[in-house]
């Protein structure tokens, strides 16, 4: 243990110099503050706390559903109309009132959450037939459902507003203090259904967006929960909107309609996650009930299809998994499959990467546009 590295020496050593010198001046003497008394009240509602207090405040990670939804991350779920968005955040927030041991058996939840819904499109009919229906397929679900609440006015789940509202935001903090008072429980999760409900702003302005989003994490911050904003894809699939709406959130999932053969399918994918590694890629397949079960995208694919993108998987793999030459995955794969049309090839190549069994960059080599390829997620290179 002789090399551990003692915080509370060093801070010691730093204190005891009564001045520094600097550029010919003097600096005043460096003071610390007492971590267990590193937070100190400035009055109305600022906090003075140091780097010192958050280095030695021991702060652990607390996922909310592990690899899927961290807490104080906001997180933006899209997706195009029509996909089954609300449908798959309420089914989120029933599974985690639960305290189900994964969230569609894949995300360790570590204990029950309760989750706050302020939501403009479903009113209390469409609510009840889908908490009916998913409850008749799941009773387990019955235990939970005390754990949503849902914002309300004269008698509605309905509730638009402004977040750039001063009156408007004090009466959602103040809401959610009396519901956290009523139900003796701590509000966990915050979900705005949509965004555009709660904007008044042109939703390309980013400025305006930004400050926006800033007043959603400041409300979710005074109700002590963990921001989930709900926001509907441009036409290319993307998110809509300006790009401060991408870079507000920490965690981005998109979800894609998958059907398959009348079977109503959603694909999730990971498009952002600051802070933790992104899942890959998957479908979950909706029953009559309107809950979901997870399934491989691979089982989607028909078996000659399937077979085709692992060859290519395999191909690249022979390549130590990443080739910024795409005639050495062409030639790697001729040689494994005997096929001697490059088209052909080519095509077998995209599908493997639509399909996501390998993945594909794109970058600049002088003028020209030249395509990496390679396996997993690939990291960062600071």
């Amino acid at each position: 243990m002789d090399n551990v590295f003692d915080l509370g020496a060093e801070l010691e050593k730093v204190v005891k110099q009564d001045a520094m010198p600097v550029n010919g001046a003097v600096k005043a003497q460096i003071k610390t503050i007492d971590p267990e008394t590193a937070v100190e009240r400035l009055g109305g509602d600022w906090d003075l706390i140091t780097l010192e207090s958050i280095f030695t405040g021991k702060i652990e990670e607390n996922p909310i559903a592990k690899g899927f939804l961290n807490e104080d991350e906001q997180t933006i779920i899209f997706a195009p109309g029509g996909t089954g968005k609300s449908l798959l955040v309420q089914d989120t927030s029933m599974a985690l009132a639960c305290n189900f041991e994964r969230l569609w058996g894949k995300f360790e939840i570590p204990k029950p959450r309760t989750s706050l819904f302020i939501q403009s499109e479903n009113g209390r009919l469409p609510v009840y037939q889908r908490v009916s229906m998913k409850c008749e397929g799941n009773p387990d679900y019955i235990v939970g459902l005390q754990n949503i609440i849902f914002a309300g006015r004269h008698n509605s789940i309905q509730v638009a507003g402004h977040v750039s509202d001063q009156q408007f935001r004090d009466d959602l903090i103040e809401f959610a203090k009396r519901a956290t008072q009523e139900l003796e429980a701590k509000i966990d999760i915050v979900v705005w259904d949509p965004l555009i409900s709660y904007h008044d702003a042109e939703e390309n302005d980013n400025s305006r967006m930004r400050t926006t989003l800033d007043h959603i994490s400041e409300v979710s911050n005074d109700i002590g929960a963990t921001p989930i904003v709900i926001h509907h894809a441009n036409k290319e699939g993307g998110i809509r909107g300006a790009s401060a709406i991408f870079d507000w959130a920490r965690n981005i999932i998109k979800l894609e309609d998958a059907s398959y053969k009348g079977e109503k399918r959603i694909k999730l994918t990971h498009e952002k996650c600051n802070n933790a590694k992104m899942f890959d890629p998957f479908i979950l397949a909706m029953d009559e009930y309107l809950n979901f079960t997870p399934i491989e995208i691979t089982e989607t694919l028909p078996k000659g299809q399937r077979e085709r993108c692992l060859k290519v998987k395999e191909a690249l793999e022979l390549l130590s998994g990443d080739t910024k030459n795409k005639a050495e995955l062409v030639k790697q794969y001729k040689e494994l499959t005997g096929l001697g049309s490059v088209p052909t090839i080519h095509r077998h190549i995209d599908q493997a990467v639509d399909n996501e069994f390998i993945n594909r960059d794109y970058y600049m080599d002088g003028k020209l546009k030249k395509a990496e390829y390679y396996i997993g997620v690939k990291p960062y290179v600071f």
